[in-house]
Parts: C-alpha cells; structure tokens; sequence
C-alpha cells in the first residue's frame, strides 16, 4: 500500500455513514463514487474494495462506481462482471498488467459485454495510464472510448503540456 495516497482502500474503513451525509447533503452534485483498484495501492485486498464499494453503491442510492483500474489485482473481465449500468471503467487503454486486451490481442469478451450493459469506458489518458499497442489493439477491434477526460491531479497538472507520452513495451512491438 502507498500511504502517500490519502483513500482509504480497506473495506473496513468505509464510513457509510459520512457517505450518505455527503449523498443527501450534495443530492445534485455527488453522481458516485471512485475506486482506485490498483495491485500497489489496495496490496492485498485484491478486488475486494470494488465489491464492497457496490454493495455500498446500492445501499446509499442513487450514485455509481467509477472504478479506477491500473494493474489491478484480477483479470479485466472480472472486474467487469461486477459493474453495472451506469459504472465507468477506466483507463480503458492502460497497459499495464491486466488491462482489457486478450492474449489474442483482442479486447476480452466480458468488456464488450459490459459496455452492452451500459458501463461507460473513460480513457483517462494520465501521467502512466495509456499504452499505444493497447489503444491500438482495442481500436483494430472497434473498441472506442465512450469518454476521454483528462484524470488531471495536482501532482499531473502541467505534466501533458511538455508533450511527453508514457509508452509500455509494447507499444515497440507493434
């Protein structure tokens, strides 16, 4: 785990209560919540967190999932057996360790699936979340984000204006 990162990933941690305060206080602002289910930030929770943020989804009401995927601790398509409609996925080109694309180079079925069910792919192309060869894989197999928007942080802010684009290894393999 990362404790430079101020979320709290373990399940236990949740305040639901705060949650539903928050929900009802800001009832036409707040539209869900965020989910970062990473291998090195939630350790070994693995995809626990996720679950536990969707059973908590349900019970406050009214707000979704935006679920935050770089090298997460599972396969893509689990994660995405547990999203619904309304949920976003991102970064959909991340290139990291279980990202969307098959060892066909083809994008998993279960994400397609998914997107049918109105889950929304976000590419939240990030200082290290998109890789070419996975961009280029998904569009070969006519898998286009639904939205792209700019996963800006603080630490990020003016990063993207050197022109600089992090590349996996991949992406020299094409």
């Amino acid at each position: 785990m990362d404790f430079n990162i101020s979320e709290d990933f373990n399940p236990e941690l949740f305040n639901e209560n705060r949650i539903k305060y928050l929900k009802e206080k800001y009832k036409d602002e707040i539209l869900g919540l965020k989910i970062r289910l990473g291998k090195e930030i939630a350790g070994d929770l693995g995809i626990e967190p996720l679950k536990v943020a969707i059973e908590l989804a349900e019970r406050v009401g009214g707000i979704s999932i935006y679920v935050h995927t770089t090298n997460p601790p599972c396969k893509a398509g689990e994660i995405a057996k547990l999203l619904r409609k309304g949920y976003v996925y991102c970064p959909v080109f991340n290139g990291k360790e279980n990202n969307i694309i098959n060892e066909n180079g083809n994008v998993y079925e279960e994400i397609k699936e998914v997107r049918k069910r109105g889950v929304t792919f976000d590419a939240a192309n990030g200082k290290s979340n998109y890789c070419n060869y996975v961009a280029a894989q998904a569009i070969k197999d006519g898998f286009l984000p639904d939205i792209i928007s700019s996963d800006i942080t603080s630490e990020k802010y003016n990063y993207g204006n050197h022109g600089r684009i992090i590349y996996c290894q991949e992406d020299f393999n094409l």
